[in-house]
């Protein structure tokens, strides 16, 4: 087996290049306030660049998995497959992140387009009454379904909302972990000491991401939310215009009478 002496030149060029392959780590962010959280640090350029330095790490991280360089820098080959992992979490969380910043511009466009169909509904100038009990029966529907969807919704908007509360206490003790160990460590940190530091940052640097993803996700949710709230109350509306001139007419209950039947006969096929 070939033996490494700690005073060769060519010890300390091996080192250093595992370092570079295998610990060059983004700078770590400050945990953001509420305010930075808004600013250009998580803007999609960003998130889309240290997503691509994440896969950058993840292919030189793979590549340096050896028991040699286990060896080499005083860790187990267990570790360097571990540190494999964290990149690809961290990865991961640029890209749902980045998913989710891609998703409110969408959903500000849509919103936006909504707004201009719901107020043409609100100002719609019905035709004379009266009207079938169908249409109105289809509104009522439409309001229901709007309703169950706020619903879903809130559920959605409270598991997003503990997320990051989580994700908080989380970011706060991976820094407090890092900064106990900074404060412990000898400056001229040996392989082994760096190597723990490096992943004590990239466990913030994830955590952190991941704090922010759940609190975009948590904002897309309530705009979601408010575009079906802003739906319903349009379509209510319009429904009570509606519910004001229904007239009785005997062929349209009939349908509706047949429409209702069929169901029935679908559910007790089901049953």
């Amino acid at each position: 087996m070939r033996r490494y002496n700690p005073h060769s030149v060519y010890f300390l060029a091996a080192i250093l290049m595992l370092w570079v392959a295998l610990l060059k780590v983004p700078p770590v962010i400050a945990a953001p306030s509420e305010k930075d959280s808004q600013e250009s640090q998580w803007s999609e350029e960003m998130v889309r660049q240290r997503a691509a330095e994440a896969a950058a790490a993840i292919k030189q991280a793979r590549q340096a998995v050896s028991n040699d360089n286990a060896r080499a820098l005083g860790v187990e080959l267990n570790d360097l497959q571990t540190r494999v992992r964290q990149w690809v979490e961290l990865e991961s969380a640029y890209e749902g992140l980045l998913t989710e910043i891609k998703r409110k511009a969408e959903q500000v466009v849509d919103a936006g387009t909504d707004q201009q169909n719901l107020e043409s509904i609100r100002r719609k100038a019905l035709p004379e009454p009266p009207y079938p009990l169908s249409y109105y029966d289809e509104l009522l529907v439409e309001t229901e379904t709007l309703r169950q969807n706020i619903d879903i919704t809130d559920m959605a908007l409270n598991a997003a909302q503990r997320s990051a509360a989580e994700s908080r206490m989380q970011l706060n003790s991976a820094q407090d972990r890092l900064e106990r160990f900074r404060r412990r460590s000898d400056p001229r940190q040996s392989p082994p000491d760096r190597w723990e530091m490096e992943g004590l940052q990239l466990r913030v640097q994830l955590v952190e991401t991941l704090r922010r993803l759940h609190l975009q996700r948590s904002e897309n949710i309530q705009l979601q939310k408010q575009q079906a709230a802003t739906r319903a109350e349009r379509i209510t509306d319009l429904a009570e215009r509606v519910r004001a001139g229904l007239a009785y007419d005997q062929a349209d209950l009939d349908r509706q009478l047949n429409t209702l039947s069929q169901m029935r006969e679908e559910v007790d096929k089901a049953l």
